[in-house]
C-alpha cells in the first residue's frame, strides 16, 4: 500500500472512532459530570472571594473584554486576524491560495481529517474575529488546525504526482530546515538584543525598594502578568478613576503604577487625591521601554 495514503486512512479511521453513535445523548452524559464538578468549584470560589471571582473571571475577562466594554483595553478592527495569518503561519501560509482553490476543495471533500482540521481552525477564527478585544496570541490554539489542513493539501498533492512523495520531501524539507535555522538565530541572537526593552524585573525591584513588602501596589488599567509576578503580593488592580480616587484619598501612602498617558490625565479625573511621580521604566540609554510605565504616589 502507498505509505502516505495508508497514514491518511489511519487518521480518518481514528477520528471516526471518536464520533459517538448517539451524539446528543453522549454530549449530555459527557457534559453533566463536568458541569457538576466545575459548578461546585466555581461556587466555592464565588463564596471565598465574596463574588469577586465571578465578577472578574466571568464578567470582566470573558464578557466585558470580548464585547469591548473594558475601556482600558485596546480595540482592533474586525479584520485584524486576517492580516495575522500570513506572517504567523509563514512560510506555510504560501499554501493558503491553494487551500481556497480547487485543490483545497477537493482535499476537503475526500479527507475526513481535512474537514476536521478546517472546522477546528475556521470555528475558532470566526469566534475570535467576532470579539471586540483582539490579541495576536489568541489565535495560537487555532493554528494546529490550519497546519493539519495544509498538510492534507500537501499529502494530496504528493499522491497526485509521480513520484510525489519524493517531490514533496524536496519541497518541504529545505523549507522546514530554513525555518528551524531561522528560529535558532532569532531566539539566540535577536531576542537577547530586545530583552532590555521588554523585561520588567528591574522596574519591579525598584518599586519594591520604595513600597514595603506589606504595602499594596496599585496597578491602574494595566494588563501586566510579568509585572505582577516580579512585584509579588500584595498587588491590587484598579480600573475606574473613581475607585482610584478612593484608594488614594487620606494620609496613608499609596503607590500606583500606570502608563504615561494615564499619568498625564489624572488631574482631570481625581478629585480627592493628588499624584506625584517617583520613577519610570525608561532605559539608562534613554530609550523607551516597550511597555512604558510610571510609578506615582499620593504623597510627595
Amino acid at each position: 500500500a502507498d505509505p502516505p495514503r495508508l497514514r491518511a486512512l489511519i487518521w480518518e479511521r481514528s477520528l471516526m472512532r471518536l464520533r459517538p453513535r448517539f451524539p446528543l445523548t453522549s454530549l449530555f452524559w459527557g457534559l453533566l459530570p463536568a458541569a457538576v464538578v466545575v459548578a461546585g468549584y466555581y461556587w466555592w470560589l464565588h463564596q471565598e472571594t465574596n463574588g469577586e471571582f465571578t465578577r472578574v473571571f466571568f464578567w470582566y475577562h470573558n464578557l466585558a473584554r470580548g464585547l469591548g466594554q473594558a475601556e482600558e483595553l485596546e480595540h482592533h478592527p474586525w479584520w485584524f486576524y486576517f492580516v495575522r495569518i500570513g506572517p504567523d503561519l509563514f512560510p506555510w501560509s504560501l499554501l493558503i491560495p491553494v487551500a481556497i482553490t480547487k485543490g483545497g476543495w477537493e482535499t476537503w471533500k475526500q479527507s475526513t481529517l481535512a474537514r476536521f482540521s478546517l472546522a477546528w481552525f475556521a470555528g475558532m477564527f470566526a469566534c475570535l474575529t467576532c470579539m471586540s478585544f483582539k490579541r495576536a496570541d489568541y489565535l495560537l490554539p487555532a493554528y494546529p488546525g490550519a497546519a493539519l489542513f495544509l498538510s492534507c493539501i500537501l499529502l494530496r498533492w504528493s499522491e497526485s504526482q509521480r513520484p510525489g512523495m519524493y517531490r514533496t520531501a524536496w519541497l518541504v524539507g529545505p523549507v522546514a530546515a530554513a525555518v528551524a535555522v531561522g528560529w535558532l538565530i532569532f531566539v539566540n541572537a535577536v531576542l537577547p538584543q530586545e530583552e532590555p526593552r521588554r523585561e520588567l524585573r528591574t522596574f519591579a525591584d525598584a518599586v519594591r525598594q520604595l513600597a514595603l513588602p506589606t504595602e499594596p501596589v496599585l496597578l491602574f488599567r494595566i494588563e501586566g502578568h510579568q509585572l505582577v509576578y516580579h512585584l509579588g503580593r500584595p498587588v491590587e488592580r484598579v480600573i475606574e478613576w473613581e475607585n482610584l480616587d478612593i484608594w488614594l484619598a487620606g494620609t496613608q501612602r499609596r503607590f500606583v503604577i500606570m502608563t504615561p498617558t494615564e499619568a498625564a490625565a489624572w488631574p482631570k479625573h481625581l478629585e480627592a487625591a493628588r499624584l506625584y511621580p517617583l520613577l519610570d521604566n525608561s532605559l539608562p540609554s534613554g530609550e523607551e521601554h516597550e511597555q512604558p510605565l510610571v510609578l506615582l504616589s499620593n504623597l510627595p
